[in-house]
């Protein structure tokens, strides 16, 4: 069964899921294939349905969230659905495993005044570039840390982007954030670092930075405006969806900026828009 596994992981990588959620699955299965060897099941094919449900019923005793859980029922369907797809088996046990709902919790965003006094605050040229990035194309964080250089057309002020599943969209780039990179563009012709095949931001190495270590920059600056909470990157994408929306754009065009494959996901940045709304009127009407 270890062979499977090690096929189904690379079968992930190669469709562009992120280095965090193959780790994740990773995680998830190696618990799974655990009790698995307790059962003293050696064929992948003896595996059924009640098994699946058995390990599920440990882990609910357990204090997992929910959304772990979720998590762990989507690994643990993708890996069974892979099996069946690649005739490693004829029947998928877990076809029938119905995943937990989860509560949507509705997404963190900075107003146009927090975003302005920190971007304001930034002095050093990556930084400036990859933050003005992250909000003015609302790319995620991983999505960003894989652009190269020639990735990006300063002229048409667009930026090739490669989502989720490797799928590839264009995304229009803000003027703030076109200047901040040509700024950063000319420090890297000081340093002999740019070329059309080099990653677009990189560490102190010279090599492509990590999600993390932008998740860390951007905290830093959050905490010079004041902000003590741990301020995500996901936090500036959104921002890009909720002021999109407040200023008038229509779903489906922030759905497509997104790159979101359901509208559904991105509907929850409505709740945001009318809270703002329900704000202001309860501010500004005489008899609110």
């Amino acid at each position: 069964m270890r062979d499977i596994f090690k096929q189904f992981i690379d079968y992930l990588k190669s469709r562009g899921f992120s280095e965090h959620t193959v780790k994740a699955y990773s995680k998830d299965l190696e618990e799974f294939f655990d009790y698995i060897k307790n059962k003293k099941i050696k064929n992948i094919k003896e595996i059924n349905l009640n098994h699946i449900r058995e390990h599920f019923y440990i882990l609910n005793n357990t204090d997992l969230t929910n959304r772990s859980m979720a998590r762990k029922f989507s690994s643990i369907r993708s890996f069974f659905k892979f099996c069946k797809k690649q005739y490693i088996i004829e029947k998928n046990p877990a076809k029938a495993l119905r995943t937990p709902r989860i509560p949507k919790s509705l997404p963190r965003f900075l107003y146009q005044e927090e975003l302005g006094d920190m971007l304001a605050l930034v002095e050093n040229k990556q930084d400036r570039a990859m933050m003005e990035l992250l909000y003015s194309a609302g790319i995620r964080v991983s999505e960003m840390v894989n652009l190269d250089i020639a990735d990006v057309d300063i002229i048409s002020s667009i930026i090739k982007v490669k989502g989720k599943g490797r799928k590839e969209r264009i995304v229009p780039v803000g003027s703030f954030a076109i200047t901040a990179i040509r700024e950063y563009f000319k420090e890297r012709e000081k340093q002999g670092t740019f070329r059309n095949e080099f990653p677009l931001f990189l560490n102190r190495d010279k090599k492509r930075i990590d999600p993390r270590s932008v998740r860390y920059k951007i905290y830093y600056w959050c905490r010079k405006i004041g902000k003590d909470k741990l301020i995500s990157p996901h936090w500036l994408r959104h921002s890009f969806a909720t002021h999109l929306l407040e200023a008038g754009a229509d779903l489906r065009s922030v759905q497509e900026l997104l790159g979101h494959s359901s509208l559904s996901t991105t509907q929850l940045y409505t709740h945001l828009t009318r809270k703002k709304l329900k704000e202001v009127y309860d501010k500004a009407h005489p008899r609110a």
